[in-house]
């Protein structure tokens, strides 16, 4: 039979001292739950697992699952400002290698964050000011399977002289970003 691997808790984390970008997985319904803290070896799934590595700069990572449990990750080079993309499965094992999806060599911190749809696309934004007075928010769509670019880089809000940071992105049950 097919065991359901729902209910798991995924976590992406930057390490800085190792320059690593990393994950765990954990399952919460292992512990007790009576109030105290667990016990991480009882409720780990999968340990430290180090996805990318060797670059100081890497930072703030964020990830979605999909409807396969698969993990979907986005992070920036602080430093350049190019925006990385890989996808692991649910074991910590890598199916789409750290690939940059959008090279920007004068963007810096961009934050970007990232979504997926019922039909397993990934959505990114990140804030940049490539070809704009201040920073904007853009968009970009790619391929769930294999991380191929669906949607390009799409400037979503106006050269207004504005300084929009800080976005968030989230795919609605009706498939609306």
């Amino acid at each position: 039979s097919e065991m359901c691997i729902r209910d798991r808790v995924h976590i992406v984390w930057q390490d800085e001292d190792g320059e690593d970008i990393a994950y765990t997985k954990l399952d919460p319904s292992l512990d007790d739950q009576n109030g105290d803290a667990a016990n991480p070896a009882a409720i780990t799934l999968v340990d430290d697992t180090t996805l990318a590595s060797g670059y100081y700069y890497w930072n703030h990572p964020r990830i979605a699952v999909d409807s396969n449990d698969d993990i979907h990750i986005v992070w920036n080079d602080y430093y350049y400002g190019d925006i990385y993309y890989m996808k692991i499965d649910n074991n910590g094992s890598v199916l789409v290698a750290p690939t940059i999806v959008r090279d920007a060599s004068s963007l810096w911190y961009s934050r970007p964050d990232v979504a997926v749809d019922s039909n397993d696309n990934v959505h990114i934004t990140w804030n940049d000011d490539w070809d704009t007075d201040k920073y904007e928010i853009y968009y970009m769509m790619l391929r769930g399977s294999d991380g191929g670019t669906l949607i390009d880089a799409t400037r979503i809000t106006p050269d207004d002289g504005k300084k929009s940071k800080r976005q968030t992105i989230v795919v609605d049950p009706q498939n609306m970003v």
